[in-house]
């Protein structure tokens, strides 16, 4: 960045942020593996996402080089935990659909779904145990001491107020987190709007998060008008990620189905399942366009849109 006070104020609020981080993947080791809590799982995995998240800030912003490796080493454990977080979000959205049906076939479709979910859960539960009985364990926490270690010895800053930046500090820090992103989500945008497919809604969620995520630094820490911003790349962030879990279920679904008869009883029930599926789908999608071409992406365009 060109004006130091500006790199100066990241770097204390990063710091605050990542020891708030830390503590919560500590917190979580104990009862990580504690039978019938998919929580600790969940909080663990959000708290490194976050601690990425800072990576790629201080990345985009040239600073902290010696965080990118400890915090880049979180990522195969992050990796290790997704499968069970993906498990039971796509149980949560069998849950979901169950309670909106009236069809009783894919109501006994959607218990049938959870109970073969469930055991696939206990055995991705088995491997994390293996993984904490070998090293990876070890050089995960490894990677947490590092960073503790890192961020002890480095002031932080509390609150959210940007008493330490002037106007020009300001923009420059808003140009190094949010400006050079600004085209490539555009692009993005209207390549995932012509063709929804599966890749190109990922690609455009991968870069929708990043300014999601510095959009929420600049509102927590730098100026209140950015929390209009976060809430429309939020919006889409969880919509994408909706669609997502959708395609996922699906693919669940078709791969049970084909451990049963066609046309058998347990197929139909199914299929009757996997029709409510595709019909709230279809819903999202048509929400997500309308949501792209309206308020969400005017709001956007306009604060990103950054004078040189």
């Amino acid at each position: 960045m060109k004006t130091k006070a500006a790199s100066q104020f990241l770097e204390r609020i990063v710091v605050e942020r990542l020891r708030g981080y830390l503590q919560v993947v500590e917190e979580q080791w104990p009862v990580l593996l504690e039978p019938g809590s998919n929580v600790p799982i969940h909080e663990q995995r959000k708290a490194i996402n976050r601690m990425r998240s800072m990576r790629r800030i201080l990345k985009d912003a040239g600073l902290a080089d010696e965080l990118q490796e400890p915090i880049k080493q979180l990522r195969s454990w992050q990796r290790l935990l997704s499968p069970a977080r993906d498990l039971d979000v796509t149980m949560d959205w069998i849950e979901t659909l169950a309670s909106r049906t009236k069809s009783k076939k894919a109501k006994k479709g959607s218990a049938m779904m959870l109970e073969r979910l469930r055991e696939k859960r206990r055995g991705v539960v088995e491997v994390l145990a293996e993984a904490l009985d070998r090293n990876m364990g070890e050089e995960t926490r490894a990677a947490i001491k590092e960073l503790t270690a890192w961020a002890e010895v480095r002031p932080s800053s509390s609150g959210t107020s940007n008493g330490h930046l002037g106007s020009r500090s300001q923009l420059d820090l808003e140009r190094a987190l949010v400006g050079a992103f600004h085209d490539k989500w555009l692009e993005r945008r209207a390549v995932a709007a012509r063709q929804m497919t599966g890749e190109n809604l990922h690609d455009f969620r991968k870069t929708n998060k990043r300014l999601r995520d510095a959009a929420g630094f600049l509102r927590d820490h730098v100026e209140d008008s950015w929390g209009a911003v976060y809430d429309a790349l939020d919006d889409i962030h969880d919509a994408i990620g909706a669609m997502n879990d959708l395609r996922v279920l699906r693919a669940e679904i078709l791969s049970e189905r084909a451990r049963h008869k066609p046309g058998g009883k347990k197929d139909k029930r199914l299929a009757s399942l996997q029709k409510e599926g595709d019909r709230l789908f279809l819903s999202l999608s048509d929400d997500m366009l309308e949501c792209w071409h309206t308020i969400h992406g005017g709001a956007i365009e306009s604060r990103l849109a950054l004078e040189p």
